[in-house]
């Protein structure tokens, strides 16, 4: 079994810092571009939806189902109409939504965070367990 040695290296805090505002700028751009494709996904949704009740109006789209609920708890009744549409009235899909997004909200605070306690230091080099602990966070 090989035995595992610690290293010990000086790394620049402000070599550091610049990686660590590099990390924190690349995950705002993930949130701020998935924000806005849910922006122009609801812009496209809705003329989508325009279109689909210019084809009802026109009779091109044909009504394939009609059911009925009657909700007794609200007394209220509904109708759900189910229409058989062109070919050519595709559903927008949906953007896709970073599966780590809830990571990347908790690493932008961690990043703040770690910058600015970096930026109050007058140390010229981070230790080696400082540097650790914010490597991970370097990607």
């Amino acid at each position: 079994m090989a035995q595992s040695k610690s290293i010990n290296v000086k790394v620049s805090t402000t070599k550091v810092v610049e990686a660590l505002e590099k990390a924190l700028a690349e995950r705002k751009k993930r949130i701020e571009d998935y924000e806005k494709a849910v922006e122009n996904h609801k812009k496209v949704v809705a003329d989508w939806e325009k279109s689909i009740i210019e084809h009802i109006k026109s009779g091109k789209a044909k009504v394939s189902e009609v059911t009925h609920t009657n909700n007794w708890r609200t007394d209220t009744k509904e109708a759900v109409v189910r229409l058989t549409l062109p070919a050519s009235l595709v559903c927008p899909d949906d953007p896709e939504k970073p599966s780590e997004m809830w990571h990347i909200t908790n690493d932008i605070e961690e990043l703040e965070n770690a910058i600015a306690l970096l930026k109050m230091t007058d140390e010229e080099f981070v230790s080696t367990s400082t540097y650790k602990g914010v490597a991970r966070l370097i990607k």
